[in-house]
């Protein structure tokens, strides 16, 4: 009988991670039950520096329309692209998830996600954002879906800067 051999690298396969997210939320319900939730934010905002130092780079050159390529990759990657809509003008970008694909799974997996999950969004963002020159704020979210209005711009040109629109 023949030997057939397959080789395959980590490379070949579709990255998809969605279990991540759940380990994610007890993470930080750990951090916040030890420590607190400033705890909690301190550990977002080293991880957003550290983990997309990248991202923080391409931002300062491409700006708006950096953060909307992440957007879409991101969501590509959770084949979930159809959860996002955006809108846009020349200083600002609304980026809206109709329902975010980690809480979906989390909940269909019968994990409740931690109380302080949006700050995996809101602290990375804005922590994100502000090395990069760009302000950020979350708008509304909802624990039950993940549903989330995002509002990033261009911080010197905003007049409501720290105000929710």
């Amino acid at each position: 009988m023949p030997i057939h051999t397959m080789t395959r690298n980590a490379a070949d396969n579709a990255y998809f991670h969605r279990d991540f997210h759940g380990i994610f939320s007890l993470g930080i319900d750990y951090l916040h039950e030890r420590y607190g939730v400033g705890a909690v934010v301190d550990y977002l905002r080293r991880f957003a520096l550290h983990f997309y130092s990248p991202l923080i780079e391409i931002l300062r050159e491409k700006a708006l329309d950096a953060v909307a390529e992440a957007f879409m990759k991101t969501y590509r990657d959770e084949n979930a692209l159809e959860l996002l809509r955006f809108e846009r003008n020349d200083n600002e970008m609304r980026i809206y998830v109709d329902q975010c694909p980690a809480v979906t799974y989390m909940r269909e997996n019968g994990a409740i996600p931690s109380r302080y999950f949006s700050l995996t969004s809101s602290v990375l963002w804005e922590t994100v954002c502000q090395a990069a020159g760009l302000g950020y704020r979350m708008l509304s979210y909802d624990p039950a879906t993940g549903r989330a209005e995002h509002l990033f711009f261009q911080s010197d040109s905003h007049e409501t800067r720290g105000k929710t629109p």
